[in-house]
Protein backbone atom coordinates (compact mmCIF):
# COMPACT_ATOMS: atom_id res chain seq x y z
CA UNK A 1 0.00 0.00 0.00
CA UNK A 2 0.87 3.55 -0.34
CA UNK A 3 2.71 5.09 2.64
CA UNK A 4 0.56 8.22 2.47
CA UNK A 5 -2.55 6.15 3.15
CA UNK A 6 -1.00 4.05 5.93
CA UNK A 7 0.42 6.95 7.97
CA UNK A 8 -2.95 8.46 9.05
CA UNK A 9 -4.25 4.96 9.86
CA UNK A 10 -1.22 4.24 12.09
CA UNK A 11 -1.67 7.57 13.86
CA UNK A 12 -5.33 6.86 14.51
CA UNK A 13 -4.53 3.37 15.82
CA UNK A 14 -1.78 4.60 18.13
CA UNK A 15 -4.28 6.94 19.84
CA UNK A 16 -6.67 4.04 20.49
CA UNK A 17 -5.80 2.27 23.75
CA UNK A 18 -6.68 -1.17 22.39
CA UNK A 19 -4.28 -0.92 19.47
CA UNK A 20 -1.48 1.02 21.12
CA UNK A 21 1.90 -0.68 21.10
CA UNK A 22 2.48 -2.87 24.16
CA UNK A 23 4.45 -1.40 27.02
CA UNK A 24 7.69 -2.99 28.07
CA UNK A 25 7.22 -5.88 30.52
CA UNK A 26 7.87 -5.00 34.18
CA UNK A 27 11.32 -5.65 35.51
CA UNK A 28 11.73 -9.07 37.09
CA UNK A 29 11.86 -9.03 40.88
CA UNK A 30 14.57 -10.93 42.58
CA UNK A 31 13.82 -12.69 45.85
CA UNK A 32 16.04 -12.11 48.87
CA UNK A 33 18.20 -15.08 49.84
CA UNK A 34 16.29 -15.71 53.09
CA UNK A 35 13.02 -15.97 51.09
CA UNK A 36 14.46 -18.87 49.12
CA UNK A 37 15.67 -20.45 52.38
CA UNK A 38 12.19 -20.15 53.92
CA UNK A 39 10.62 -21.69 50.83
CA UNK A 40 13.03 -24.61 51.01
CA UNK A 41 12.41 -25.14 54.72
CA UNK A 42 8.64 -24.95 54.23
CA UNK A 43 8.81 -27.50 51.44
CA UNK A 44 10.93 -29.79 53.62
CA UNK A 45 8.41 -29.51 56.48
CA UNK A 46 5.48 -30.31 54.19
CA UNK A 47 7.40 -33.26 52.77
CA UNK A 48 8.24 -34.60 56.22
CA UNK A 49 4.62 -34.28 57.32
CA UNK A 50 3.36 -36.10 54.23
CA UNK A 51 5.97 -38.82 54.69
CA UNK A 52 4.91 -39.45 58.28
CA UNK A 53 1.20 -39.58 57.39
CA UNK A 54 1.59 -41.58 54.19
CA UNK A 55 4.10 -44.04 55.68
CA UNK A 56 2.82 -47.57 54.91
CA UNK A 57 3.99 -48.98 58.26
CA UNK A 58 2.61 -46.62 60.90
CA UNK A 59 0.88 -44.02 58.71
CA UNK A 60 -2.51 -45.69 59.13
CA UNK A 61 -2.32 -45.31 62.90
CA UNK A 62 -1.25 -41.66 62.53
CA UNK A 63 -4.08 -40.93 60.10
CA UNK A 64 -6.58 -42.53 62.47
CA UNK A 65 -5.20 -40.52 65.40
CA UNK A 66 -5.42 -37.25 63.45
CA UNK A 67 -8.93 -38.15 62.30
CA UNK A 68 -9.93 -38.90 65.90
CA UNK A 69 -8.56 -35.57 67.13
CA UNK A 70 -10.32 -33.63 64.39
CA UNK A 71 -13.55 -35.53 65.10
CA UNK A 72 -13.33 -34.67 68.79
CA UNK A 73 -12.62 -31.01 67.97
CA UNK A 74 -15.58 -30.95 65.57
CA UNK A 75 -17.95 -32.51 68.13
CA UNK A 76 -16.74 -30.23 70.93
CA UNK A 77 -17.12 -27.15 68.73
CA UNK A 78 -20.65 -28.23 67.82
CA UNK A 79 -21.49 -28.64 71.53
CA UNK A 80 -20.10 -25.22 72.40
CA UNK A 81 -21.94 -23.55 69.52
CA UNK A 82 -25.21 -25.30 70.45
CA UNK A 83 -24.87 -24.18 74.07
CA UNK A 84 -24.02 -20.62 73.04
CA UNK A 85 -26.94 -20.42 70.62
CA UNK A 86 -29.30 -21.75 73.31
CA UNK A 87 -28.05 -19.11 75.74
CA UNK A 88 -28.50 -16.35 73.17
CA UNK A 89 -32.01 -17.62 72.36
CA UNK A 90 -32.93 -17.80 76.06
CA UNK A 91 -31.57 -14.35 76.79
CA UNK A 92 -33.37 -12.87 73.81
CA UNK A 93 -36.69 -14.40 74.85
CA UNK A 94 -36.11 -13.28 78.44
CA UNK A 95 -35.37 -9.75 77.28
CA UNK A 96 -38.49 -9.78 75.14
CA UNK A 97 -40.59 -10.96 78.07
CA UNK A 98 -39.10 -8.25 80.31
CA UNK A 99 -39.82 -5.59 77.70
CA UNK A 100 -43.38 -6.80 77.36
CA UNK A 101 -43.88 -6.93 81.14
CA UNK A 102 -42.49 -3.43 81.54
CA UNK A 103 -44.76 -2.11 78.81
CA UNK A 104 -47.90 -3.61 80.34
CA UNK A 105 -49.24 -2.20 83.57
CA UNK A 106 -49.93 -5.10 85.93
CA UNK A 107 -53.29 -5.54 87.52
CA UNK A 108 -53.68 -3.99 90.95
CA UNK A 109 -53.79 -7.33 92.75
CA UNK A 110 -50.59 -8.55 91.08
CA UNK A 111 -48.83 -5.27 91.81
CA UNK A 112 -49.87 -5.41 95.48
CA UNK A 113 -48.51 -8.95 95.82
CA UNK A 114 -45.27 -7.92 94.12
CA UNK A 115 -44.87 -5.04 96.59
CA UNK A 116 -45.58 -7.33 99.57
CA UNK A 117 -43.02 -9.85 98.33
CA UNK A 118 -40.31 -7.21 98.10
CA UNK A 119 -41.16 -5.67 101.47
CA UNK A 120 -40.01 -8.80 103.28
CA UNK A 121 -36.42 -8.17 102.19
CA UNK A 122 -36.22 -4.52 103.33
CA UNK A 123 -38.22 -4.35 106.54
CA UNK A 124 -38.27 -6.37 109.76
CA UNK A 125 -42.10 -6.40 110.06
CA UNK A 126 -43.52 -6.66 106.52
CA UNK A 127 -46.88 -8.00 107.68
CA UNK A 128 -47.59 -4.77 109.60
CA UNK A 129 -47.51 -2.67 106.41
CA UNK A 130 -50.81 -2.45 104.54
CA UNK A 131 -50.44 -2.25 100.75
CA UNK A 132 -53.22 -0.82 98.61
CA UNK A 133 -52.95 -0.29 94.85
CA UNK A 134 -55.03 1.64 92.34
CA UNK A 135 -54.02 2.02 88.65
CA UNK A 136 -50.30 1.78 89.38
CA UNK A 137 -50.40 3.96 92.47
CA UNK A 138 -49.20 2.18 95.62
CA UNK A 139 -50.46 3.37 99.00
CA UNK A 140 -48.45 2.22 102.02
CA UNK A 141 -49.91 2.53 105.50
CA UNK A 142 -49.21 1.05 108.91
CA UNK A 143 -46.41 1.23 111.46
CA UNK A 144 -42.76 1.21 110.36
CA UNK A 145 -39.39 1.79 112.01
CA UNK A 146 -37.69 5.09 111.17
CA UNK A 147 -34.50 3.31 110.12
CA UNK A 148 -36.36 1.30 107.45
CA UNK A 149 -38.57 3.89 105.77
CA UNK A 150 -36.08 5.11 103.16
CA UNK A 151 -35.25 1.56 101.97
CA UNK A 152 -38.94 0.62 101.79
CA UNK A 153 -39.91 3.66 99.73
CA UNK A 154 -36.92 3.26 97.38
CA UNK A 155 -37.62 -0.44 96.85
CA UNK A 156 -41.33 0.02 96.19
CA UNK A 157 -40.87 2.94 93.80
CA UNK A 158 -38.27 0.95 91.77
CA UNK A 159 -40.63 -1.98 91.09
CA UNK A 160 -41.95 -2.34 87.53
CA UNK A 161 -45.54 -1.18 87.18
CA UNK A 162 -45.40 1.28 90.08
CA UNK A 163 -46.40 4.73 88.86
CA UNK A 164 -46.31 6.53 92.22
CA UNK A 165 -46.03 5.78 95.93
CA UNK A 166 -48.23 7.42 98.56
CA UNK A 167 -46.55 7.35 101.97
CA UNK A 168 -49.08 7.06 104.82
CA UNK A 169 -46.77 5.12 107.11
CA UNK A 170 -46.64 5.76 110.86
CA UNK A 171 -42.97 6.18 111.72
CA UNK A 172 -41.76 4.78 115.08
CA UNK A 173 -38.28 4.94 116.59
CA UNK A 174 -38.38 1.47 118.16
CA UNK A 175 -40.47 -1.66 117.77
Amino acid sequence: MDERVMEPARAALSKNKFFAPAAAPPARRSFPPWGLLLALLGGAAVGAGLKSILDPGIGGWRRASVNEHFGYARRRTAQILARASAQVRDRASSLGARQQAAAELPADLILAERVRAHLSSVTSHPSSIIVTTRDGEVILSGPILSSEIDRVLATVSALPGVQSVANRLEVHRTA
